[in-house]
């Protein structure tokens, strides 16, 4: 599903960045696996990060943390990458998840009403991008996701990854809850249609 559009990387100082509003800090090395080519992204996995944007930054900069993700948001709105797209962010749960997937971490909890419009804002013009770029479905998978990621596209939560080992339980291989019922989808699926809507062919 690579999209044959022309996205080209956009520079923040010295460092290239596949989004153009994005900051690049990178994660530990250890924290992700290195691709050599593009890869077929089909899902948006949309997480909370149980804390702060800070939290998550410093978090998947630790080499002991064996865990990435694509995109940090904070709640105002600003935007961090942390791994390239072409390289595969641990965050899933479920390896088959992460090669066919973008995750993106947001500041908040699950059980806490404490998400932003500026960073609802900012999360649907990323995920606009990512769903024109990469031909994503810009639909809230219902349920949780097929066990085989090449067998549908979406933008799913962190709690409808299949367990790879049960793939009728979700979240993951340990069972995440996140972004949690207090992640309003309508609200942001609204907002990815629209900013969709509102993009170039070139992006």
């Amino acid at each position: 599903m690579i999209s044959t559009l022309n996205f080209p990387y956009h520079r923040v100082g010295e460092v290239l960045t596949d989004y153009g509003d994005a900051i690049w800090i990178p994660a530990n090395n250890n924290n992700f696996s290195q691709s050599d080519c593009a890869r077929d992204v089909r899902w948006i996995v949309i997480h909370s990060i149980e804390g702060s944007a800070d939290d998550a930054l410093n978090w998947f900069q630790n080499e002991k943390a064996k865990v990435s993700a694509h995109y940090v948001i904070d709640y105002n709105g600003k935007i961090y990458q942390m791994v390239r797209e072409k390289d595969i962010a641990w965050h899933a749960g479920n390896w088959k998840y992460n090669v066919y997937s973008i995750g993106i971490e947001h500041a908040g909890f699950a059980d806490k009403n404490m998400f932003t419009d500026e960073e609802y804002i900012a999360s649907a013009k990323l995920v606009a991008y990512l769903c024109r770029k990469y031909n994503i479905t810009i639909i809230h998978w219902e349920g949780i996701a097929p066990e085989d990621p090449t067998n549908g596209s979406g933008i799913i939560g962190h709690n409808q990854v299949p367990d790879p080992k049960n793939p009728k339980l979700g979240g993951g291989i340990n069972h995440h809850s996140d972004p949690g019922k207090f992640w309003n989808w309508d609200y942001f699926i609204n907002l990815v249609k629209k900013f969709y809507s509102q993009m170039s062919v070139g992006g």
